[in-house]
């Protein structure tokens, strides 16, 4: 797949040039099918965030919509961390991730979604599965699993059903790494 080097090329250039104490890390993933590319990017604040795309974020844009002609950016989402769930002997995880996007009517129902899924998640976790990260938007509109496979992506079965009508899960997708690339910051921890 050729359109992930753009992306990263120029996320390796901005790093290295500019030595942005604030960017930790940004992966890069492609659909099961090819057909969409998923950046996560990690930065230490929003503040941090919102200084570099007011600075930056145009050009680089710009410079991937020449090398990627048709490219279609759905927009930025922010999420915050609500769980991390590690099973004990969890394996490492392999290359691919799944993700289970839900929506929600209020940052309430996506707040107890999560605790719920993370308390069944702790209590019975599903083979195939080596940390789940439950994560709701800031906007309070939506959550997600991000979650690591290690032996495939049927885990999501295993899950509850939300029994709350204002809480809607939408099928799986899953995505596997084409890169990342590291922030001066996460290099330093090496």
């Amino acid at each position: 797949m050729r359109p992930p080097r753009p992306c990263l090329g120029e996320w390796r250039e901005l790093s290295a040039r500019f030595q942005l104490d604030a960017f930790l890390q940004l992966s890069c993933f492609a659909s099961a099918d090819g057909r969409v590319l998923l950046s996560h990017a990690q930065w230490v604040s929003d503040e941090a965030h919102i200084a570099f795309a007011r600075e930056h974020r145009q050009d680089m844009v710009n410079r991937i919509d020449q090398a990627i002609p048709g490219i279609e950016r759905p927009g930025l989402s922010r999420y915050r961390l609500l769980h991390s769930v590690v099973p004990d002997g969890a394996p490492d995880c392999g290359e691919s991730i799944t993700l289970l996007y839900v929506a929600t009517q209020t940052a309430e129902h996506a707040r107890r979604w999560a605790d719920a899924t993370a308390d069944s998640l702790r209590n019975a976790p599903p083979a195939g599965i080596g940390a789940a990260h439950l994560l709701a938007s800031t906007d309070g509109k939506r959550a997600l699993i991000y979650a690591p496979n290690t032996q495939g992506g049927d885990w999501h079965r295993s899950l509850p059903v939300p029994l709350d009508s204002a809480v809607h899960v939408h099928p799986p997708q899953h995505y596997r790494l084409l890169g990342s690339v590291r922030g001066r910051r996460s290099e330093s921890r090496r």
